[in-house]
């Protein structure tokens, strides 16, 4: 048997059917997509931009929101820096006070305290140890909610020039 005598074997209302499922399938798949888009638009809407930024010229950690939404109890995790000084490594633990509420646009600089792990109780100023964060790599966990009271957790990594949003999570 020859699959050219079986494809003339197919009457036409076969082929019409054929055709039939296989656009609805295209067309299912599409509408999949559109979904999956769809819930990708709204969760943005959802969900404050905020971004770090770390300026030398003001001196400071800032925290920035980025989007048209309100972000409120945002708290940074403590969070472990080798820093160079000096030609000797050094392990700070920066702790950081918690933003209350951060509106669209705004620009808050972080309070943060900078602890020495060799040296018990040896504090470092944030403005003395500031330079030594730029040319730090180190991670920085931030949970917020937005003003429907949805819990985030972003994590922000530090590279040679900036902060990079590495993920961003909904928590229950």
């Amino acid at each position: 048997m020859n699959i050219l005598d079986l494809l003339s074997r197919i009457s036409f209302k076969d082929w019409l059917i054929f055709i039939t499922l296989a656009i609805l399938v295209i067309a299912l798949l599409q509408i999949r997509r559109l979904k999956k888009s769809l819930i990708q638009e709204i969760h943005k809407r959802l969900v404050p931009e905020l971004m770090l930024d770390l300026d030398l010229k003001d001196l400071g950690l800032f925290i920035k929101n980025e989007s048209t939404m309100m972000a409120k109890e945002i708290s940074i995790q403590d969070t472990d820096v080798d820093i160079l000084d000096f030609g000797f490594m050094m392990r700070f633990t920066l702790k950081f006070e918690p933003v209350e509420i951060l509106r669209p646009n705004e620009r808050i600089k972080l309070n943060f305290s900078a602890i020495h792990q060799g040296q018990e109780g040896t504090v470092r100023t944030p403005e003395g140890i500031l330079p030594h964060l730029s040319s730090a790599n180190f991670r920085l966990i931030v949970d917020f909610y937005n003003i429907e009271n949805l819990k985030f957790r972003a994590e922000f990594i530090r590279r040679p020039t900036r902060f990079v949003l590495d993920k961003l999570d909904s928590c229950k």
